[in-house]
């Protein structure tokens, strides 16, 4: 999977200053939810006492995409530090939060799965477990401040990390990934990359901190299909660059869930649209080179915008996703179409029945 690590040394190797970065969670048929993310000592991953980044994974499989990471407030295994002290052997440097009473809480920070609400973890506001639980109703802060109302089923729309705005501070907000904005982290902004999980059809160059998209993609985060290329669409679909509010099934950023685009050939600028899932994408104009290199603001599974040289795939019967890269299923339940046809189909058989056993009496 992209990114994954096992401990700091699997992330050294891939580039300097990456650290290998886990999420607390207690999801069944999941394990080692570790990524590797960078400058862990510079303030861009949560960690210790900075606030930051926690690991994503749209374009992990499907049990992990649904993870969305809280940079939280949490309560230390080990014992924090004195404050002037040299920081002894298996002590943690901490945090000191002011709760109701006046006395404080030593924390750290720490990746947390939204959906965890265990002690020492994300607490529930009448939990009775200790001061922090009374300090923060996390349920309530995430779906204050990191939850689209028009997307609520992953948080900061997959591309990002709720968390405090600052050190010490109670207020949550989306923290994007390099690459994506908004409020939400809904939109694209760049084809800058930190994550190996985040390219939706290519992988992050680490050392270069870019979006190399895979022969048949392009675009910022190798959002859109090529048509230039024979390989769009995994052959499996066409490239199209027009397309009018038609309805796509969703995957790799934000999960399998039902929203439409709007898609233009244009060659000046043009208006962002919103989609039906509350998505506010912006479109920008840092031309680049076909496949490998940014063109012009394309947009991933889950994020849409305009564009004017990438396009969206249409899959051929049978496959989905962005570059039509599911294998086809065998569904154990039929669509109203293949109902209708199998009833017709039923209908003409009990027709051609009746009329061999009309033939037989009538020869009798």
């Amino acid at each position: 999977m992209p990114g994954q690590c096992k401990d700091d040394s699997t992330c050294k190797k891939k580039a300097p200053g990456y650290a290998c970065v886990s999420v607390q969670t207690t999801r069944e048929r999941v394990r080692d939810v570790k990524q590797c993310l960078p400058n862990v000592n510079t303030g861009d991953t949560c960690t210790g006492t900075t606030p930051g980044l926690c690991p994503s994974f749209a374009t992990w499989p499907t049990t992990y995409k649904s993870i969305s990471a809280v940079c939280a407030y949490i309560l230390p295994d080990a014992k924090c530090a004195e404050d002037g002290d040299a920081k002894k052997r298996g002590t943690v440097n901490c945090l000191e939060l002011p709760d109701d009473s006046g006395d404080t809480i030593s924390v750290i920070f720490g990746c947390v799965d939204s959906l965890v609400r265990e002690k020492r973890l994300l607490f529930e506001k009448k939990s009775t477990s200790d001061k922090l639980a009374k300090l923060l109703d996390y349920p309530t802060i995430i779906s204050k401040m990191c939850v689209n109302p028009n997307a609520s089923d992953i948080l900061c729309s997959g591309q990002g990390t709720c968390g405090p705005k600052n050190q010490g501070s109670l207020n949550f907000t989306c923290l994007c990934n390099v690459g994506y904005a908004g409020k939400f982290c809904q939109r694209i902004d760049s084809n800058r990359c930190t994550n190996e999980g985040q390219c939706a059809a290519g992988t992050c160059n680490l050392s270069k901190q870019e979006c190399e998209c895979e022969e048949g993609t392009t675009g910022n985060q190798c959002a859109f299909c090529d048509p230039s290329s024979p390989k769009a669409c995994n052959g499996k679909g066409s490239c199209n660059l027009s397309a009018t509010r038609m309805p796509r099934r969703l995957s790799v950023v934000s999960g399998s869930m039902p929203v439409s685009s709007t898609l233009q050939k244009s060659n000046t600028s043009e208006k962002s649209t919103t989609n039906s899932k509350g998505i506010d994408p912006q479109s920008n104009t840092n031309a680049g080179s076909a496949m490998m290199r940014s063109q012009n603001g394309n947009t991933p599974e889950g994020f849409y915008g305009t564009d004017q040289q990438g396009g969206t795939c249409m899959c051929s019967r049978g496959w989905n996703g962005a570059q039509c890269d599911r294998s086809p299923v065998q569904n154990s339940t039929t669509t109203p179409s293949q109902e209708s046809t199998s009833g017709a189909r039923g209908l003409q058989a009990t027709h051609a029945l009746i009329s061999t056993l009309i033939a037989l009496a009538l020869f009798n």
